[in-house]
C-alpha cells in the first residue's frame, strides 16, 4: 500500500518542490528525502486517504529546510528516482531548457500552479485543494502566469509589462 501512495504521489511532490525551489538538479534529492521521511513516518499518519495532503506538506518543509541551509541532502542513491515517471514532453526538447529558466524566474505561486496543471495534469479542482485556493483562484494563477511566461520567452521584461 506504502509503495502505490509513494509511486502515485511522487510527481506531484516533484512538481511542488520544482515550484518551491526553481532548481531542477535539486528536486529529485529533494524528492527522494520527501518520500523517505514519509515511509519513515507512514505509521504515525493516522487517515492513509490523506496520504497526498500529508506527503506536500512533508515536501514544503523539506524546501523550506533546503531553503534554510540547515540541511544538506544525500546524492541521490538511484534506486527511488528511478521509479517517478518523467513528465510528458509538451515543449520541444531544445526548448525545454530555455522554458525551465523563464518559469524559475517567475513567482512560487505561478509557478507551481503552471507546474501542477501542465505537468503534472492536475484539475483545477484538484490544484486549488492541493494549494487551499478556489477553483477561480488556480484559473487567475493560470491566466497570469502563462501571459508572464510568454512575455518571458519572448524577452519582455517585468518593467516592460507595466
Amino acid at each position: 500500500m506504502l509503495e502505490t501512495l509513494v509511486r502515485q504521489h511522487a510527481r506531484a511532490v516533484g512538481a511542488i518542490c520544482w515550484a518551491r525551489i526553481g532548481r531542477a538538479l535539486e528536486v529529485d534529492d529533494l524528492v527522494q528525502e520527501t518520500m523517505m521521511r514519509a515511509c519513515r513516518d507512514f505509521g504515525a499518519l493516522r487517515e492513509p486517504e490523506k496520504f497526498g495532503a500529508w506527503v506536500r506538506g512533508i515536501a514544503e518543509n523539506v524546501c523550506r529546510e533546503w531553503f534554510r541551509g540547515k540541511k544538506r541532502f544525500p546524492k541521490a542513491l538511484g534506486d527511488a528516482a528511478e521509479d517517478v515517471p518523467e513528465p510528458e514532453r509538451e515543449v520541444p526538447a531544445g526548448e525545454e531548457e530555455r522554458v525551465r529558466r523563464a518559469l524559475g524566474e517567475m513567482p512560487e505561486i505561478y509557478r507551481e500552479t503552471i507546474a501542477l496543471f501542465h505537468f503534472e495534469k492536475r484539475s483545477y479542482a484538484q490544484i486549488g485543494a492541493m494549494l487551499g485556493v478556489s477553483a477561480a483562484a488556480v484559473n487567475a494563477r493560470l491566466t497570469k502566469g502563462r501571459a508572464m511566461l510568454r512575455a518571458r520567452l519572448k524577452g519582455v521584461t517585468a518593467d516592460d509589462m507595466r
